[in-house]
């Protein structure tokens, strides 16, 4: 599938495509170190401005090709509907949905992806996509569910007019019914996947936030989303008190340990917490390429 990416960020949801199969044609992002990320790491970044550039913004503002497009997957900014921000929604001057739509008008691909926060207004989003395709349907997803060592909740939408089979997971918490476990493996965890002592705790919120949680948590579970701050700090059992490095951030996002992440410290954190999970990106790439395949 000739696949475009809007929004892309460091590249996140472009390894999980390129693991599915997918053919990169443009990867359009608006932040310069995440476009220097990209292209360090071999994908064909585009920067550029999805959608008419503010006045104070120097970034080109992109336009299509006119290459025929097989998959769009777009992550629009989810600031505007974050439970971590405002939640200005439409009154956002960051909110792409409008772009995103517009784009997809203009260049009809065959499947559309678009991925975002829990508190994006779906039900809307999906309403404005069904006059264009036959097939659109959305789930509420935990990349856990397929072995992220840490919890990453996002709303996926997929619209085609094929109908797509949804993946099944392939990793259990402790809610899943044991009938259905036997098939399934477990959680991955945070103590694993970054061969902590188990008797280690786990501070997502740093060690003195008012919101932090006293005693913090265990490592045996996955931890909680990764943010773009990279505030989050152990606790070893010989009481030793330290952040989370990016280089951590980046394993329990699920990026490959050798990802070439540019700008400073404080990018290599932010670009981290934007970015889609490449599991995730990699189990949706699948299934939509198996019904393009059928068609």
């Amino acid at each position: 599938m000739n696949t475009l990416t809007l929004f892309a960020g460091a590249g996140g949801a472009d390894i999980g495509l390129k693991a599915a199969g997918c053919h990169h044609i443009e990867c359009v992002e608006g932040d310069a170190n995440a476009i220097a990320t990209l292209i360090a790491a071999g994908f064909p970044g585009v920067h550029g401005w999805i959608g008419d550039v503010p006045e104070d913004n120097k970034t080109p503002q992109w336009t299509w090709n006119g290459q025929p497009v097989d998959l769009l997957w777009a992550s629009p900014p989810c600031q505007p509907f974050s439970n971590a921000g405002l939640r200005l929604g439409n009154d956002d001057n960051r909110n792409g949905w409008p772009a995103t739509l517009e784009t997809i008008q203009q260049i009809k691909p065959a499947f559309v992806i678009i991925e975002n926060v829990g508190g994006a207004p779906v039900e809307e989003w999906m309403g404005q996509l069904r006059p264009l395709y036959r097939h659109v349907e959305a789930r509420f997803i935990d990349a856990a569910d397929w072995g992220l060592p840490s919890h990453r909740h996002r709303w996926i939408i997929i619209a085609g007019n094929t109908s797509v089979k949804w993946p099944q997971q392939t990793h259990y918490g402790p809610e899943v019914p044991w009938i259905v476990r036997r098939n399934l493996l477990p959680w991955n965890s945070i103590g694993t996947a970054l061969k902590l002592d188990p008797a280690t705790r786990y501070y997502p919120m740093g060690t003195t936030s008012t919101f932090a949680r006293a005693g913090g948590y265990d490592v045996l579970t996955p931890c909680t989303a990764i943010t773009t701050r990279g505030n989050h700090y152990i606790i070893t059992p010989d009481g030793q008190r330290r952040k989370l490095t990016w280089q951590e951030c980046a394993i329990l996002m699920g990026f490959p340990a050798d990802y070439p992440f540019q700008g400073n410290i404080g990018q290599h954190y932010k670009q981290i917490g934007n970015a889609v999970a490449p599991i995730m990106a990699e189990v949706i790439g699948r299934a939509v390429m198996e019904a393009f395949k059928s068609q």
